[in-house]
């Protein structure tokens, strides 16, 4: 039998209250300090990247005669899952990318939508694989945090 979560929380903290402080550090931690829920940031975002990147692509998809942007791409997209949904990248839940997010990424990147959720499931995969890119990751996602909400 599963019982709703909100049961199990509220029996976590009556009793185990030492066990509800350990999880809720350790979310804590894993967690970035500024989340975003308004999917049309995500086209401020993507033109900081290119500003910061210096890079200026008419679509977010490989072409033919264009420099292979794939590693590009996946950096981003990790970097707008660590703004929308960190708890996603970060393997704390294996939910479905937001309602919303890969439809705008698709409008604003100029790319169909099959190309974004690939190169979505294998940003995820590499933030948790390669450590590099995970600290590129973390290191675009500060600049461009501290660009938008002044937090460091």
């Amino acid at each position: 039998m599963t019982y709703h979560s909100a049961l199990v929380l509220n029996v976590l903290w009556k009793e185990f209250p030492d066990v509800a402080n350990r999880i809720t550090d350790k979310i804590k931690s894993a967690m970035p300090e500024v989340v975003l829920s308004d999917p049309n940031e995500i086209k401020t975002i993507v033109e900081d990247y290119c500003i910061l990147n210096d890079l200026n692509f008419e679509t977010w998809s490989n072409q033919p005669g264009q420099t292979r942007i794939t590693d590009d791409r996946e950096l981003l997209l990790a970097v707008i899952i660590m703004f929308f949904q960190p708890e996603r990248l970060n393997g704390m839940c294996e939910k479905r990318i937001k309602q919303g997010i890969v439809k705008e990424l698709s409008i604003v990147m100029k790319c169909d939508k099959a190309i974004i959720s690939q190169s979505i499931s294998s940003a995820i995969n590499n933030y948790k694989i390669y450590s590099n890119f995970k600290g590129e990751v973390h290191e675009m996602y500060d600049q461009l945090k501290s660009n938008h909400y002044g937090k460091v």
